[in-house]
């Protein structure tokens, strides 16, 4: 079995798309995803499977939207992918902290991803690999001018994000 990481997008943020992990944790060990545990309430799940990550991605996805109405992205990982993402970093190293991770579902097409690398962020460096953008917002990124939706509708791919403390967090948690 793989250690996997689901990310979910959008949930717990502002108010809206409301998940209790708890509950979240209950069903999905009731529909036969082993070890499950969570990252803080912002959609971060760690389970065990045998199964490949785009079926579970799509069995994720469906538990979701019957069980708790919601209709989002949910890209997984595994925590092994994630150490790769990590060591992988371009930038660097005494500015991985300050970095952004953005996890792409798919990888996107080549002449997408040179469109946008025409785009001019002050302030910001980005570079993309297969499944990830890269980000560094040099001036933190409350004052970034990166915008995913933009960047996803360009590349034309669906994405989430997590910063360095929480992709690291994610790579060192032990399943329960």
């Amino acid at each position: 079995m793989k250690t996997y990481v689901a990310f979910i997008r959008g949930i717990n943020v502002g108010g809206h798309n409301k998940l209790p992990m708890a509950d979240l944790r209950q069903t999905l060990t009731s529909n036969h995803f082993n070890n499950v545990s969570t990252y803080i309430q912002s959609g971060n799940v760690l389970f065990n499977s045998s199964k490949d990550a785009a079926i579970l991605e799509k069995e994720f996805e469906q538990l979701l939207l019957e069980h708790f109405q919601l209709d989002v992205q949910v890209i997984i990982r595994t925590q092994k992918e994630l150490k790769s993402i990590l060591k992988e970093f371009p930038f660097p190293p005494e500015q991985i902290t300050q970095s952004y991770f953005v996890l792409f579902k798919t990888i996107p097409k080549k002449e997408k991803v040179d469109k946008v690398k025409l785009i001019e962020l002050p302030f910001d460096q980005f570079v993309i690999k297969s499944h990830t953008l890269y980000l560094l917002p040099e001036q933190g990124y409350g004052k970034s001018k990166f915008n995913l939706k933009r960047f996803e509708k360009i590349l034309e791919v669906k994405s989430t994000a997590r910063n360095y403390k929480t992709i690291t967090k994610l790579v060192s948690l032990p399943l329960k």
